[in-house]
């Protein structure tokens, strides 16, 4: 077998139709023509692939630790269990590549094309995937703690079940991206296009959303406990300020036009001062979301707190109930217990 470069030179002659478990460590295989070739398990550690051509080649448990890959043509490669450590992939087209349960642990990805790719289940730690497309890739319980999406589009990507943590997404295209349960604790989302994106029972906990489009988003059972979402835009979500809550407040005792309340002072409530929750969400079936929480008696908030409570006054319409807690826009401290 001949490995020639797009200059139709020959770089290599390997005596073998196979180069299966080949050892290529630090080859310069530069420009090199692999198309269609079975590098199964070859050891290609540091190997200079620069702009070579390996579309549809078998790359399936290959080790490509520290393997310059810039402006390689991986289009349709299999690289499924490859050993990407550390590879330099700036430019490099991995459209509909197969990367199922990859490393790719601190790769270099920028401006790579990732679109149509199969990332399910890979090890991205710490990647670098700014300006990377990734439309429509499977990244379904992907790793991607600490990587560098910024400016990356994800549109309609599906990252299902995804480690997102600490992850950068800066001004990302998420627009109907799939996010069911996927874990986005402390992620920067600042500015982030998540139109009609499905956040179901994602965890969003002390993500920054300041700036994201959030319009039709599906933010059912997602967690948003410490989530900066200022200036994002919520319509047509449950944290939509327009929203009408549900107004279910038979439990509270009456007072003239509002109901008497209680909670926790440990939020240092003060007597007297008007409270209004910065975001409030309606959402029919989440228990536990954005809202000032109230109990109908003393006696339930003791059954989880102690002293000091406060008695509110809350406006009727202002209350929603889901399951068997109350969540309310604004109430008014009337006295300290």
């Amino acid at each position: 077998m001949e490995i020639k470069n797009k200059k139709d030179e020959t770089l290599l002659i390997v005596k073998s139709e196979t180069l299966q478990g080949v050892d290529l460590r630090d080859a310069i295989l530069r420009n090199a023509n692999l198309r269609y070739a079975n590098l199964r398990g070859a050891n290609l550690y540091g190997a200079n692939l620069y702009s070579a051509n390996l579309q549809d080649t078998d790359l399936r448990n290959a080790n490509l630790r520290y393997a310059n890959l810039q402006d390689a043509n991986l289009y349709g490669a299999n690289l499924y269990g490859a050993n990407l450590y550390n590879a330099y992939s700036q430019n490099a087209n991995l459209q509909g590549a197969i990367l199922q349960g990859a490393i790719l642990r601190g790769a270099y990805l920028q401006f790579a094309n990732l679109q149509d790719a199969n990332l399910y289940g890979a090890n991205l730690y710490g990647a670098n995937l700014q300006d990377t497309d990734l439309r429509n890739a499977n990244l379904q319980f992907a790793n991607l703690q600490d990587a560098n999406l910024q400016f990356a589009n994800l549109q309609d990507a599906n990252l299902q079940g995804a480690n997102l943590q600490d992850a950068n997404l800066y001004d990302a295209n998420l627009q109907d991206a799939n996010l069911y349960g996927a874990n986005l604790r402390n992620a920067n989302l600042r500015g982030a296009d998540l139109y009609g994106a499905n956040l179901y029972s994602a965890n969003l906990q002390d993500t920054d959303l300041r700036n994201a489009n959030l319009q039709d988003a599906n933010l059912q059972d997602a967690n948003l406990y410490g989530a900066n979402l200022r200036y994002a835009n919520l319509q047509n979500t449950c944290l939509d300020p327009t929203n009408v809550p549900n107004g279910i407040c038979t439990d509270f005792e009456k007072c003239g036009q509002y109901v008497v309340g209680y909670r926790t002072q440990a939020s240092g409530y003060l007597v007297g001062k008007t409270y209004t929750a910065s975001v409030f969400s309606t959402c029919p079936k989440t228990e536990c979301h954005p809202g000032l929480y109230i109990c109908p008696t003393k006696e339930q908030v003791l059954k989880h707190y102690c002293y000091p409570l406060i008695r509110v006054y809350v406006k009727p319409e202002d209350i929603h109930k889901v399951g068997d807690k109350y969540r309310c826009r604004m109430f008014e401290v009337k006295e300290l217990l």
